[in-house]
């Protein structure tokens, strides 16, 4: 019922599968306006559409969201990332940290990118690779079963019996410890030390904007066998919570509706937002 597109931009290092399926979703999205920046195009297709990697906070709050990948320093230079900090701070904007084996966040020590992260990560290490015969799990927390970035299904139980049966993966990024003030949505339980589970999926707030954190490039897994109804259902959560709130909304009146969808003679809960 709202045409208005939220403008999302995504900078992605290599296309590996992660990215290929979180922009064709995008893509698909209706309530979506986004703008994709890989490495590789830099100096041939995305020069030509005309997207570039934002320099000032300026053109950092032009977006609602900003999701920033396996990139590399070269693309994401120091003064990028200072001005997204100012803009995440100042501006509300909201950012999804998507780690990866080559760059993210490892070859950012020292940056202001460290004081964005909601976790705290393992000096000059890139990441843990799990055997081959004993991949990793991945293990919600309270706080993340009942995070709205979180919920496939509404009902509770339901919603842990889907999480709990998530594929396997096989690689994670070496995080220590959640961020004083960060809230912890899902563990690696099969790492643990003197901090507790290892972070895998955190937030927190950043001044005016929220910052997410996803340690594992694995998420494409969740698709197997059922599609985009749970990889894309928390990728559109996602990018939605932590989004720059719109200064209009104010003056917009909304319903929700809750279960979105129900049985005959199932009791729904409605409710109106009603502006003025």
């Amino acid at each position: 019922v709202d045409e208005q597109k939220m403008k999302v931009l995504y900078i992605e290092g290599t296309p590996r599968w992660d990215f290929r399926f979180i922009k064709n979703g995008m893509r698909r999205d209706h309530g979506l306006d986004p703008a994709i920046l890989v490495e590789t195009e830099l100096k041939t297709r995305a020069a030509e559409a005309g997207v570039k990697v934002p320099e000032t906070v300026d053109d950092w709050a032009t977006y609602r969201t900003v999701i920033l990948g396996d990139c590399s320093p070269e693309t994401l230079t120091t003064k990028s990332i200072e001005s997204l900090s100012e803009a995440v701070r100042e501006k509300g904007v909201g950012v999804v940290v998507l780690a990866g084996p080559n760059q993210m966040p490892h070859a950012f020590e020292g940056t202001a990118l460290v004081d964005l992260l909601p976790v705290r990560a393992r000096r000059g290490v890139a990441g843990y690779d799990a055997a081959a015969f004993n991949p990793f799990k991945m293990e919600i927390t309270p706080a993340g079963a009942a995070h709205e970035a979180l919920r496939l299904y509404d009902e509770p139980g339901r919603n842990a019996a889907v999480w709990s049966n998530m594929p396997p993966y096989f690689w994670c990024a070496a995080t220590v410890r959640a961020s004083p003030g960060a809230t912890v949505l899902a563990t690696n339980p099969s790492i643990e030390d003197r901090f507790g589970k290892m972070p895998l999926i955190a937030y927190h707030y950043a001044g005016k904007g929220k910052v997410l954190f996803v340690g594992t490039d694995s998420t494409w897994l969740w698709r197997q066998n059922v599609g985009d109804r749970f990889f894309y259902k928390f990728w559109g959560q996602t990018v939605r919570f932590v989004a720059k709130r719109d200064e209009k909304e104010g003056q917009k009146s909304w319903i929700e509706v809750r279960p979105l969808r129900a049985q005959p003679g199932e009791p729904i809960a409605i409710e109106l937002m009603a502006f003025a």
